[in-house]
């Protein structure tokens, strides 16, 4: 009877456990969409998704170059003109292509960045959940199985 409760209650950890632990992660990286207050605040969340075009991997809102602070001042008066944020994006697109932007889209290449990391967990949850059942019940591994384990022995 204990024996039989052990395995229970690992059977239901082995799925609890992954399933928070998966929990978590889609959490943690769930994007946040908090609305910037006041045309800083705006012009500040524009400046932090566009690469500085001159400067090594850094958003404009974070270089300290005077080049990123020239469009951070520029990107401020578009909004305080009451640009949209999609048209200030379009105008960066339009002078340094679409790489200039540091959020992936949901198109192309970046709609890929999305989906492979879910089906890769997808796939690896079934390859795990078919090693345990072969793992659980040896009679059912097939016979071709067998006959690469029974050399090794």
């Amino acid at each position: 009877m204990r024996t039989h409760m052990f395995e229970q209650t690992r059977r239901i950890a082995g799925w609890v456990i992954p399933a928070v632990a998966i929990a978590i992660i889609v959490v943690g990286l769930w994007p946040r969409t908090a609305a910037p207050v006041g045309i800083e605040g705006r012009a500040l969340h524009i400046a932090a998704t566009i690469k500085c075009p001159f400067c090594s991997g850094e958003s404009i809102a974070a270089s300290s170059s005077s080049v990123a602070a020239d469009y951070r001042e520029l990107i401020e008066e578009w909004v305080a003109e009451g640009q949209s944020d999609d048209d200030i994006y379009q105008r960066f697109e339009e002078r340094f292509g679409e790489g200039i932007l540091l959020s992936s889209g949901t198109s192309g290449w970046g709609l890929a960045l999305w989906i492979l990391p879910a089906l890769a967990l997808v796939v690896g949850g079934f390859a795990i959940l078919g090693l345990k059942r072969a793992r659980r019940d040896p009679e059912k591994v097939s016979s071709d199985e067998r006959a690469i384990e029974e050399p090794a022995r």
